[in-house]
């Protein structure tokens, strides 16, 4: 971590004027991204979960997030650190305080790049394809992310860099069971954009199984297979409900079905 006390202090003035949760700011002609400890809530969707990981005794299901703010970022910077001394495709953390850390700028979140739609489809196809072995290198050190939609993957023109490692599933799963969620949290996040028959979403789980431990691939097959009930559940409500259901239905049904 770089020791700055000139941008240390720029932070530190700029965190007392802004409450927003991430927000940047310029400093001798760099952007830097500053996060600040913010305590979670539980949504619906994370009660919804939780009963569901009950009833059904499985632990994947179970909400990960840490309600502690202050926790879930020093648990953060650990991480980071940690991934970013064992190479993995993560920022550095340039400075960091009691309640934030500040890191360099690493592009566009692919998220937003589908939404601009400002690159045709052999960029967003290479660019997932960028991000689906970044996910597979991270997993051959056998680390994981917790939570990898396309809005927590920056692209820079060249490489994938993951970001916003807050959320941990260690102490509820073991290292594989949370690896083959990552990887089923990231192909649910690429089905948003395509239907789970276009070529394209193939191409970006061959890119992760070429590039990871077989053993991960398939033990993501068997957790959406292991799912009977909640893909018809998807299913039947997919026309009326929201993203998340008609994405969970389109996962399930490419890796029951395609894969």
């Amino acid at each position: 971590m770089m020791k700055n006390t000139t941008l240390t202090k720029l932070i530190s003035q700029q965190i007392q004027q802004n409450d927003e949760r991430v927000f940047d700011v310029n400093w001798q002609g760099s952007r830097f991204w500053i996060k600040q400890a913010e305590a979670s809530s539980s949504t619906i969707w994370h009660l919804f979960s939780a009963l569901i990981a009950k009833l059904t005794d499985n632990p994947l299901f179970t909400p990960t997030v840490t309600r502690d703010g202050y926790s879930a970022l020093t648990g953060e910077i650990q991480r980071i650190n940690q991934l970013n001394d064992q190479g993995a495709s993560v920022p550095q953390i340039i400075a960091s305080g009691d309640n934030w850390f500040a890191t360099a700028d690493h592009g566009t979140t692919l998220q937003k790049l589908f939404k601009r739609s400002e690159l045709n489809e052999q960029q967003l196809q290479h660019i997932l394809q960028q991000a689906a072995i970044a996910l597979a290198n991270l997993h051959n050190i056998n680390a994981w992310h917790g939570r990898p939609a396309l809005k927590d993957m920056l692209w820079d023109g060249e490489k994938v860099t993951l970001i916003d490692f807050e959320e941990n599933p260690i102490n509820h799963l073991t290292p594989v069971q949370c690896m083959s969620r990552d990887i089923f949290l990231f192909m649910h996040s690429v089905v948003r954009f395509y239907e789970v028959d276009n070529p394209v979403v193939l191409a970006v789980w061959h890119s992760y199984c070429e590039n990871a431990a077989e053993e991960i691939s398939q033990s993501a097959i068997q957790l959406a297979k292991s799912m009977t009930w909640l893909f018809w559940l998807s299913n039947i409500s997919r026309h009326f409900a929201g993203n998340d259901v008609r994405q969970t239905y389109k996962a399930l049904y490419f890796f029951r079905k395609i894969v």
